[in-house]
């Protein structure tokens, strides 16, 4: 298991039927597991449970990247393949509502038993 996974929190912008945006995020995925070091990844659909403002969260899925190798030559790839027009985006994508971070898996005292 690699110890670098890129999280990508999303929701389909208003107007945007949850299977388009299925239908667009199965591309998506496909298109970044050929790119160098994203080994794998896993989506799942969010539950709210809370938030500490007692606010609705925003975003409604979540993807997992594995990443495989140094995070920077999987982010310089991801890179040049959307500057180079090789990655497929829909019109209503910039209206999406999304945020990514990159987790290191925990070692030591702080890491949960196995």
């Amino acid at each position: 298991m690699s110890a670098t996974k890129m999280f990508v929190l999303s929701a389909p912008p208003e107007g945007v039927e949850e299977s388009e945006f299925h239908q667009w995020y199965d591309l998506h995925e496909a298109e970044l597991l050929e790119l160098p070091g994203f080994r794998s990844a896993e989506r799942f659909h969010l539950t709210p449970l809370r938030s500490s403002s007692g606010d609705p969260l925003p975003w409604t899925h979540l993807i997992a990247y594995e990443i495989e190798g140094p995070f920077d030559v999987a982010w310089d790839a991801l890179r040049a393949a959307v500057d180079a027009g090789q990655m497929y985006f829909p019109d209503w994508y910039p209206q999406g509502i999304s945020a990514a971070a990159l987790g290191e898996l925990l070692t030591g005292p702080a890491a949960p038993e196995a």
